[in-house]
């Protein structure tokens, strides 16, 4: 799929847009010289604060560290701040509004193994996310959620950009 193809039918308006070209068009997905997935999203963050949510929930559980393992490769489909802002959560209280290992379970179901570029995650129907739980694909969507920006590589995997915050399926 090319990146023109991928920005017309999963594009994002507003400020991740400008990043879109320069941060998709990377000549080789993981290189040594990037950012892990953690240092990438707080850099993101820093440029268009969209991950502030994002990077606070992952710092009050162990997922921020488990990200930042050089020794992995994950898949990361990242909320965004309005996609947590649906749900009342802001940076200041993602924290205080679940139990810490609730909110470790919706951030893993997030993340999956291995590095997926958007055209592997598009031609399966479910992946197997760190949760335990399965997540389904439907066109552009993951866990009913619009996949809206792709393939944005660090050191040790890819993160795509979801215009919601994914929950674990309930027994």
């Amino acid at each position: 799929m090319t990146i023109k193809l991928k920005m017309a039918v999963l594009g994002m308006a507003g400020s991740l847009a400008m990043l879109a070209t320069p941060i998709v068009a990377s000549a080789h997905p993981m290189q040594s010289w990037q950012p892990n997935i953690v240092e990438k999203a707080v850099s993101i963050n820093q440029q268009t604060g969209e991950f502030s949510t994002l990077i606070a929930a992952a710092s009050c559980t162990d997922v921020a560290e488990r990200l930042s393992n050089e020794d992995r490769n994950f898949t990361v489909f990242a909320p965004t701040d309005a996609a947590f802002a649906k749900l009342g959560l802001r940076a200041d209280n993602v924290c205080s509004a679940f139990d810490t290992d609730t909110l470790q379970n919706i951030l893993e179901y997030h993340v999956t193994r291995g590095a997926k570029t958007a055209e592997q995650v598009l031609a399966r129907h479910k992946l197997r996310m760190l949760s335990g739980d399965k997540a389904w694909i439907d066109g552009a969507t993951i866990a009913g959620q619009n996949i809206v920006m792709t393939d944005v590589w660090a050191s040790n995997g890819v993160i795509h950009v979801v215009d919601g915050v994914m929950m674990p399926p309930t027994e």
